[in-house]
């Protein structure tokens, strides 16, 4: 009895640790938040549908002026992991304000209302060390987004750009 007892033990914790962190493996994606808004970030795999529908998380609210590293975590492999087992080449990372989230009243979100995207490859992530801000900042650059970087550090949103697609 006691060794199941031993065994059972010894299965929760190891079940409860999460993937080791180091310079080789990295199982979050470090995401600061520099506004005085909270902000709801979540994430895509290329060839998902374009944000609609990802269902409503409060682990991934970022309040202001903090750093969030649980809203873009992977429970049981790394980033590395992820890029090359499950044969994804971009993530799409999709950032909204919080209380249009909250305030939706629904458990699903229409990304159609956030305010940034980022697409992200493997080296992507590595040249910025897993770490992501918003608004966007210089080391940010280089990166696939929308809006663009110069319109995003200018404090256009996606929604601006819709408007003025309309527009056209």
């Amino acid at each position: 009895m006691t060794r199941i007892t031993i065994l059972a033990a010894l299965s929760i914790i190891l079940l409860s640790c999460g993937p080791i962190e180091d310079d080789k493996h990295h199982p979050y994606i470090y995401f600061h938040n520099t506004t005085n808004d909270s902000l709801y970030v979540t994430f895509t795999a290329k060839g998902e549908s374009a944000g609609f529908g990802i269902l409503a998380n409060p682990q991934c609210a970022v309040m202001p002026h903090s750093t969030n590293k649980d809203a873009l975590s992977l429970m049981w492999q790394t980033w590395e992991d992820y890029f090359r087992r499950d044969y994804v080449d971009t993530i799409t990372v999709w950032i909204s304000e919080y209380n249009l989230i909250k305030n939706s009243g629904s458990d699903y979100i229409d990304m159609d209302n956030g305010v940034q995207c980022y697409f992200l490859s493997l080296d992507d992530l590595m040249r910025l060390n897993f770490q992501i801000s918003y608004p966007p900042i210089k080391t940010m650059r280089f990166i696939k987004m929308l809006p663009i970087y110069e319109d995003a550090i200018a404090g256009k949103t996606l929604q601006d750009i819709d408007l003025e697609q309309e527009e056209q």
